[in-house]
């Protein structure tokens, strides 16, 4: 009996399931990017053929998906070399230079783009491919993007949700630093590719922080942080909180953000406003400007701080905080108390 051929549908299903094996057992980025790119090409010719079913195409961009997962993963976790001569590591009795993604021929984007695929839990990416499947979509590269969004928001708003359980901080401070969780996003940018377009900190709306009960003394000075998108937002907060707007201070960086075609943002600004008739207890050297390192994300200089302890008399709280500052309360669901 003569064997019968396979159709070109099961002709490519049978090249996908070889693809698969062939990813589950690929050691180098190299032999993931040549299986990445023959799904690629398989979902091209499925496309250009009647005799081929949707269910081939799937299965294509399947294996595309889960190869940009493994190329996520693993290029999160390669030691990249920053400009200048390529650094080198140890193999034993030989060095050897360490790889960039230009000689694998990605550029910065892509790497973002599948570092942000691999981050979708294995329990949620699974479920995603098979509702798709079952919805007779297609597995897309924006759609599991949209999927790594909406599992980075759903985890946002839980976290919000416990940063509303926090309670209230307690007393009367005389001196209050705030630095809000403005609703705010990272920006996708070719220099620095592991940001994503979601921050890794719960934040609030204007409203949220419109309503928020500051734990004001009769007199008590104000330090507001903001940057330079939620200046007008913070100037619209310090009335809804009783505060008289004073001054602001400036932090000069070295270095920060640039986006394309404008100035480098290499400030951030502190809004000082009163309620009541505080007064400070020494305004020798005390510049509205200063200059200071910078440190992790969102942190605020030392330098600030050890300003504010000097010309202020206290009780003193530091609101949002993502460090323990001597002198100072701390508050907030990442309070160290």
């Amino acid at each position: 009996m003569a064997k019968k051929t396979p159709t070109p549908n099961e002709q490519q299903l049978a090249l996908i399931t070889r693809a698969s094996h062939a990813l589950a057992e690929a050691n180098t980025i190299e032999e993931v990017i040549l299986i990445k790119n023959q799904g690629e090409a398989a979902i091209k010719f499925a496309k250009s053929r009647r005799d081929i079913g949707n269910d081939a195409i799937l299965a294509a961009q399947d294996i595309v998906r889960r190869s940009e997962r493994v190329l996520g993963k693993w290029l999160k976790a390669m030691d990249k070399a920053r400009g200048g001569n390529p650094r080198k590591v140890s193999t034993g009795a030989t060095t050897a230079p360490v790889k960039t993604l230009a000689d694998y021929d990605i550029n910065k984007r892509q790497s973002a783009r599948w570092q942000q695929e691999a981050e979708v839990p294995k329990k949620v990416f699974e479920k995603w491919v098979k509702e798709t499947k079952e919805a007779d979509g297609e597995l897309t590269q924006t759609g599991l993007i949209r999927e790594y969004t909406k599992h980075k928001r759903e985890q946002q708003i839980a976290a919000n949700k416990e940063l509303g359980d926090v309670e209230a901080p307690d007393g009367e401070y005389g001196v209050i630093v705030i630095d809000p969780p403005w609703p705010m996003e990272k920006i996708e940018r070719d220099c620095a590719p592991e940001q994503t377009s979601v921050i890794d900190y719960p934040t609030m709306t204007e409203d949220e922080l419109a309503v928020m009960e500051l734990p004001t003394a009769d007199d008590c000075h104000l330090f507001l942080w903001t940057t330079h998108k939620f200046l007008p937002m913070a100037l619209r907060l310090l009335p809804r909180w009783d505060f008289r707007y004073v001054c602001t201070m400036v932090w000069h960086k070295p270095g920060g953000f640039q986006p394309v075609g404008l100035p480098q943002y290499n400030c951030e600004f502190c809004l000082y406003a009163r309620y009541g008739t505080p007064t400070f207890i020494d305004t020798k050297a005390f510049p509205v400007c200063f200059s200071a390192p910078r440190g992790k994300h969102s942190e605020k200089p030392q330098e600030f701080y050890e300003i504010i302890k000097r010309v202020t008399a206290g009780p003193r709280i530091d609101m949002f905080n993502r460090r323990p500052i001597d002198g100072f309360k701390s508050w907030g669901n990442e309070a160290a108390q």
